[in-house]
């Protein structure tokens, strides 16, 4: 009874469109039997729902990796006629040799550096301070997430919410981390009820946890945090650009000093780079429009002297630096696009080269790999990496973007790229990690 059931189902359906696959136009495949819903004592009413194709060969029905959701790569149609996405590209894929994502830390501003195979992470928002470390290739947690909160810094007579919201009272900002023997330095602003600190912490090797601050001065926004041999140098905004060694706790030697680079009014963004013998640091306005424009040269020695400083005819925003045989490469940004120039440690600085970009873009980061420079900038939501060879014109190859996040923090070393995407008033922000 049931193989005459079977026989009288085969019959009723309508035939089968599995020959018309190939034609090169999309059209039914086959079809399936549907029924409605059952009404009791009733007979269920069936009927026969066609089942269509994905694609056939090259007609693709208007779909593309990027109308699924992709950044980039071509949409095939298999033989059997269903979508090959195997070439479509996730934002971490688009020309790069490796890449992987993993989640970092929830906070507002953030901070990179590398130690060896390892990745720290720091990140500051209204209230505390965040950090972890992560391997660098596979971004796996090497230790867990480390917390430091200021403790209440009230005035008196607070009452109300005030006591309640710390928040409102100690918020944190503008992390720069560094690597320090087998752990790293960080540094960080606070805004305190009555005064702009900078407080300085070395994550215990292994764990990465915080503990108590090593060192408070007063000062505010850290611009960068460089190693060189026997300190580090930290570049913080007091009075104007000042700079302190921290040694491998995180302790200063001697005073802040302020360098002699831009008026104390305005606002500095700078960047730093040892070179063997002591620092070079470039610094500028906040804004390429600012009345006193020009990026400064300074450079500190070893034992932190300060030496004579240069103002460069260059206008612009400085993003990032590099060595060069005979000094340093400064990358900076202004209303035209990128540029960059030499600063020799003696003798004239070089002609600005500017760089063809498609679109307005500011430097994050920098890598010198014998004649050639790889450096990453921020396109807009996008980053792009840009190829200076030096018998060559550049090469740009958009990499890719995250939606609704921008760059907050970047580092390259050892031919791998890491960025921080967040928010503007901070999430939890993907790290993407792509391999050169």
């Amino acid at each position: 009874m049931i193989w005459l059931w079977i026989a009288i189902a085969v019959l009723q359906a309508p035939a089968t469109a599995a020959d018309v696959c190939g034609n090169g136009k999309i059209g039914p495949r086959g079809y399936q039997q549907v029924c409605a819903s059952c009404i009791p004592g009733r007979a269920c009413p069936c009927g026969w729902q066609p089942q269509m194709e994905e694609c056939d060969q090259g007609d693709l029905g208007g779909m593309s990796c990027q109308t699924l959701g992709f950044v980039a790569g071509t949409l095939r149609c298999t033989s059997d006629c269903t979508l090959d996405k195997s070439d479509c590209q996730t934002a971490a894929r688009v020309h790069v040799t490796t890449s992987s994502t993993a989640g970092a830390l929830r906070g507002r501003d953030f901070a990179l550096a590398r130690n060896g195979d390892v990745l720290g992470i720091a990140a500051t928002e209204t209230g505390s301070v965040r950090f972890r470390m992560i391997d660098a290739l596979t971004l796996q947690g090497r230790s867990g997430e480390s917390i430091w909160a200021p403790p209440p810094n009230y005035p008196k007579d607070a009452i109300g919410l005030d006591r309640v919201n710390r928040a409102w009272m100690d918020p944190l900002w503008s992390p720069v981390l560094a690597p320090a023997g087998a752990t790293f330095l960080l540094a960080v602003e606070q805004s305190a009820y009555d005064a702009y600190l900078v407080r300085t912490f070395r994550p215990a090797a292994g764990t990465g946890a915080l503990g108590a601050p090593v060192a408070t001065f007063p000062g505010r926004r850290p611009r960068f945090l460089v190693p060189g041999k026997g300190a580090a140098l930290l570049g913080f905004e007091w009075k104007g650009l000042a700079v302190v060694r921290l040694d491998d706790q995180g302790a200063p030697i001697g005073q802040p000093v302020t360098l002699p680079v831009l008026p104390r009014q305005l606002g500095q963004r700078a960047a730093a780079l040892w070179t063997g013998d002591g620092w070079t640091i470039a610094a500028s306005p906040e804004h390429w429009n600012e009345r006193d424009a020009r990026i400064s040269i300074a450079r500190v020695s070893a034992n932190g002297a300060v030496g004579a400083h240069q103002e460069l005819e260059a206008r612009g925003v400085v993003g990032a630096i590099s060595a060069s045989r005979d000094g340093a490469i400064i990358y900076f940004s202004d209303d035209r696009g990128v540029a960059f120039m030499s600063v020799p440690r003696a003798g004239t600085p070089g002609k600005p080269v500017r760089l063809a970009l498609p679109r307005p873009a500011a430097p994050l980061a920098v890598e010198e790999k014998g004649d050639v420079t790889v450096l990453w900038v921020d396109a807009g939501r996008d980053v792009e990496r840009v190829v200076i060879r030096r018998s060559a014109p550049p090469e740009v190859a958009p990499m890719f973007a995250v939606p609704g996040k921008a760059a907050r923090a970047a580092v390259s070393q050892g031919g791998v790229f890491h960025v921080v995407f967040g928010a503007e008033m901070g999430d939890p922000a993907p790290v993407l990690s792509v391999a050169k």
